[in-house]
């Protein structure tokens, strides 16, 4: 049945459209690959920093954190030491002021106190303690600056007497 049926060939002959890519269309490829690439580039960068700055954010928090509980357990004493803690704080030569380094980040720490009221009746003292903690931004082991990021903690004692 299908034995005088005609044999019908199709010859594709190559036009221009058909002999491959362009220089233009080339070019257009390569650009764009480029940007995404810088734009990858740039975000990656940027998620590093970031996360460097979460990482010395949350070294300072427990860092403070852990003076101040201290002090707060040696009663809120005005000559409370953190060198006595044996963590690797040592001393500046200014009063209440101590070097530290944690996870590569070097950081000063500023310890503070005042006694907010007094009631005589009771003879009690509400005592704040702050202990505030600064470190370099470019995380240099040089003398921080004023614009430099800050932590401070704050939290009150009451002392009899």
């Amino acid at each position: 049945m299908f034995a005088n049926r005609n044999k019908t060939e199709i010859i594709l002959t190559p036009g221009p459209r058909n002999r491959g890519v362009t220089l233009l269309e080339l070019i257009l490829a390569v650009l764009i690959l480029t940007i995404v690439s810088v734009g990858t580039i740039s975000y990656q960068y940027f998620a590093t920093r970031m996360a460097t700055c979460a990482d010395a954010e949350i070294t300072a928090t427990r860092t403070a954190r852990l003076v101040l509980d201290n002090w707060k357990k040696a009663g809120g004493d005005e000559n409370f030491d953190p060198i006595s803690l044996n963590a690797g704080f040592q001393t500046t030569g200014i009063s209440n002021q101590y070097l530290i380094t944690v996870n590569n980040v070097p950081m000063t720490l500023n310890l503070a106190w005042l006694d907010v009221m007094y009631d005589d009746v009771a003879g009690v003292t509400l005592r704040q303690i702050q202990v505030t903690v600064q470190w370099r931004s470019d995380y240099q082991a040089q003398e921080v600056r004023p614009t430099d990021p800050t932590y401070t903690m704050t939290t009150y004692i009451r002392r009899e007497g």
